[in-house]
Order: structure tokens, then C-alpha cells, then sequence
């Protein structure tokens, strides 16, 4: 008060005992500290007097209480943020995660096309997450249908040979003594040739095994070199081959003898199916924009019929089964220039066979 009389506002707290409280206590025990406030009046700059006021504050109890109206809305208000984030998170998380895994379950259990991107996936991370998994079924759908596909067409290669070795085998067995020395010759001949044509799958599946699973390494080579090595080799064996080299000095990203065996499984096949002049003409040239050399290679022969032509790249797709073809060689070729990111298509010409083959071209760096 007296302070309050000379012109100062005074705020205190007293305890109403013999020590001060700790903090704790003067908020939980309100009841045992005293509120005490003395204010000065002043008029015309002169202090008339001082008002005391002294109470007993408010404790945590009582101020909950009071403030119960302001507390039950803001309960109601959380409890409806936490309802509309529930909603939230099941539409754009919840469910299309429950949705993927009842894709998931169907294709286990066989179906196909089962996994398929959702219409409505939500957020952006699920709307990828349903896409990549959707692309990795397709995926491995495709694989299996192959596999698939591919142990019919061996059971069924093999078949043929070891049927016809089972045959040939019994009637040795069963009449050998009675049969003639060329009888037997012939029967030996026949089981001879099937196993030549078992011997030639077998190496020709190993090919494509390795052709299928060929990381490419950084092998550089001219294109002229190998093309004059098959041309070489191949006019020994009867085919006479003409190239055309319309880019010298070309080199390709690819390993020569993978180039030379690519080129001399098209030359075979030329031999096998020209007829009894086999000619066969190279041409090759470069596509700067694609980064890729173009081989294009025909032969001479009665080419390939409309109807073949969408089945020659086929595994075991072949005319020439009776002349120890396997069907193999173009499958084969695909999957070698695929692996090396190029290719290879049949071309629309009015007589022979022809194909363009398109190679990784090594870029020569400019000064």
C-alpha cells in the first residue's frame, strides 16, 4: 500500500504459510496463495489513493471448469480431424493397398491378367506403385507364356527323333537276323541321323539359352572385316556373295564372331533354301540419327510366302526340317542383336528373301 500511495502498481503473490511453494504447488494448491494487487489513484498527476485487492486464484480444477464449454469443442473439433484424416488415409491409402493385394492373391492363384493399374489409385506414389506392378506382371505373364510355349515346342521336337530311334531300335532288336546287311545299314543310318538331329538341338537351344541371357561387353569391330571372312568362308561352301560397302571404315558395337555368326546363320539358311545357284548380295550403310549401321542382306531364292512370314522368327519355325533345319537360327539372331540393342526384320522384295539387320554403330568422335 505504501508503495501504491507513492504512485506504483504492485502485483504479489503471499503463501500462507511459513515457506514459499514451489511451482507445482502454487498452481495445484491455489487455495493457499493469496492474489495480492494495489493500485494507485491518480488525478491531475497527484495520488488520491491506493485500491487493495487481495483473493484467494483460481486451481487447475477450477479452471478446467471454467473453461469446460472451450475444451468440450475443441475435444469434438479434434475428434472430427481425426475422423476426416481416418477417411482420408483409407481412400488414398488403405484401399487401393487392399486392392493391389487382391490382385496379388488372384494371379497367385493363376489368373491371368488379374494385376492391373487402378482406376482410382489415390495418391501419386500408389498410382506408380499399381502401374510398376501391374508392367511387372505383364512381365512375367509373358515369360511364362514363352517358357510355356517353349517346353511344348522341345517336347515335341524331341519327340519326333527319339520315336522314330525307339522304332528303328526295336525292329533291330526284334529282326536283326533276319534282315539283310543293307536292311540294318539303313535302320543304323536312321538312328544315326536322329541322333545328329538331337546333337544339333541341343547345341542350337544352348545358343539361344545364352543368347537370351548375353550382357553385351564393349567389343569394337569393323563391319568390312567380318563381312569379307563370311564371304570367304561361304564361297568355299558353295554360296557365292557379293557386298556392297557403302559405309568404309564403319565399326560396330558388337563382338565379331557374335557379327559372324549372325551373318553365316542367314547364309545357311540361303544355301538350304536358294536352290542350286545360292547367291546372296550385303549391302551396308550407316544411320547417323539412329546411331545404327544398316546390313541389308538378300539372296536369290524363291523367297519367303505370305503366310511365313509372320512365323520365321518363331522358335522352331521351319521348311526345312527334312534338310536338318532346327528353326532356331532366326530366333537365335533376334535375340543376339536385341541384346545389343539392335535388330533385325524381313524386308518386302519381289524375288528372294530379304532382311535388314540394324546394329549399335560406334560414333567416331569429330576434331
Amino acid at each position: 500500500v505504501a508503495r501504491a500511495l507513492k504512485g506504483e502498481p504492485v502485483s504479489l503473490l503471499r503463501w500462507r504459510g511459513n515457506e514459499p511453494p514451489s511451482l507445482i504447488e502454487s498452481v495445484v494448491r491455489g487455495a493457499h496463495v493469496l492474489v495480492v494487487v494495489a493500485q494507485p489513484i491518480v488525478r491531475e498527476q497527484r495520488v488520491l489513493g491506493a485500491v487493495l485487492l487481495v483473493r484467494t486464484p483460481a486451481n487447475l480444477k477450477q479452471a478446467l471448469l471454467g473453461k469446460r464449454s472451450a475444451l468440450l469443442r475443441g475435444m469434438l473439433l479434434l475428434l472430427g480431424v481425426v475422423l476426416a484424416l481416418s477417411l482420408f488415409t483409407s481412400l488414398t491409402i488403405s484401399r487401393p493397398v487392399h486392392a493391389l493385394m487382391e490382385q496379388a492373391r488372384r494371379a497367385a492363384r493363376g489368373e491371368r491378367g488379374a494385376v492391373t493399374p487402378l482406376r482410382h489409385a489415390g495418391t501419386r506414389e500408389i498410382h506408380e506403385l499399381s502401374e510398376t506392378i501391374a508392367a511387372m506382371a505383364t512381365t512375367l505373364e509373358s515369360r511364362a507364356a514363352y517358357i510355356r510355349d517353349f517346353a511344348n515346342h522341345v517336347s515335341h521336337e524331341f519327340k519326333t527323333p527319339l520315336t522314330s530311334m525307339q522304332g528303328a531300335v526295336e525292329l533291330l532288336r526284334e529282326h536283326a537276323e533276319d534282315m539283310s546287311a543293307g536292311e540294318r545299314e539303313k535302320f543304323l543310318g536312321m538312328v544315326a541321323a536322329d541322333a545328329s538331329r538331337l546333337e544339333r538341338l541341343v547345341r542350337r537351344l544352348l545358343e539361344l539359352a545364352r543368347a537370351d541371357v548375353l550382357q553385351p561387353g564393349r567389343e569394337r569391330v569393323p563391319v568390312a572385316e567380318v563381312i569379307e571372312a563370311v564371304a570367304k568362308r561361304q564361297g568355299e561352301l558353295g554360296l557365292q556373295v557379293s557386298a556392297d560397302n557403302q559405309a568404309p571404315g564403319a565399326r560396330v558395337a558388337i563382338a565379331g564372331e557374335i557379327l559372324d555368326s549372325i551373318l553365316g546363320t542367314l547364309c545357311d539358311n540361303a544355301r538350304q533354301h536358294a536352290g542350286a545357284q545360292p547367291q546372296v548380295t550385303i549391302r551396308w550403310r550407316t544411320d547417323p540419327q539412329a546411331r545404327q549401321l544398316l546390313i541389308d542382306f538378300s539372296d536369290n531364292g524363291p523367297g519367303i510366302s505370305p503366310g511365313n512370314a509372320a512365323k520365321i522368327f518363331e522358335p522352331f519355325f521351319t521348311t526345312a526340317r527334312e534338310r536338318g533345319g532346327t528353326g532356331l537360327g532366326l530366333s537365335i539372331t533376334r535375340s543376339l542383336l536385341a541384346a545389343h540393342g539392335g535388330g533385325i526384320e524381313l524386308l518386302s522384295q519381289g524375288t528372294g528373301a530379304a532382311f535388314r539387320l540394324r546394329v549399335p554403330l560406334v560414333m567416331e568422335p569429330t576434331l
